[in-house]
C-alpha cells in the first residue's frame, strides 16, 4: 500500500510539469528486443501513450504486452522533425531511454535501472552508443 501511495504521489508531482499537460500517442516499429524500465520487451509494433505523467507502452507481440513508467521531463537544443525514440545499446541489449516529440525541444527521460545514465552517439570512452527509431 505504501508503494502505491508513493507512486500516486510521483504521478501527482509529474502532472505539474508542462509536457505532462499533454496527451501524446505514438506508434513505432522497434526492430530489436529491448528493455523499458525493468521490463524486457520483444521486437515488434508498439503504441506509446503519455497522459497524466504516466507513459504506457503496449503492443500485440506474441500476446498482449504492456509496461508503464513514470518518466521525467527532458529537453534538447535541437528538435527532431518526427517523433523519435532513443535507445542506448550496451552489452548486446537495448534500453529505451528517451521519447521525443516532433518539432519540440521537450521530451521524456525514462528511469534506468542498473545502467549508466550518460549516453553519447559515439562509442568512445566507455559510453554507450545511442540508437534512434522514428515513430509516427
Amino acid at each position: 500500500m505504501a508503494r502505491l501511495t508513493f507512486a500516486m504521489g510521483l504521478v501527482a508531482a509529474a502532472t505539474c510539469c508542462g509536457l505532462s499537460a499533454q496527451d501524446v500517442t505514438l506508434h513505432a516499429k522497434i526492430p530489436f528486443d529491448f528493455r523499458m524500465d525493468k521490463a524486457e520487451m520483444p521486437a515488434g509494433q508498439y503504441n506509446l501513450h503519455y497522459s497524466g505523467g504516466v507513459l504506457r507502452l503496449d503492443g500485440w507481440v506474441g500476446g498482449y504486452k504492456a509496461v508503464f513508467a513514470l518518466p521525467r521531463q527532458a529537453s534538447r537544443r535541437t528538435a527532431f522533425q518526427k517523433p523519435t525514440l532513443s535507445f542506448v545499446h550496451s552489452g548486446g541489449s537495448y534500453a529505451l531511454t528517451q521519447v521525443w516529440l516532433a518539432n519540440s525541444l521537450e521530451g521524456l527521460q525514462l528511469p534506468q535501472h542498473s545502467r549508466p545514465t550518460r549516453f553519447t552517439s559515439r562509442a568512445t570512452g566507455g559510453e554507450q552508443p545511442v540508437v534512434l527509431i522514428q515513430a509516427n
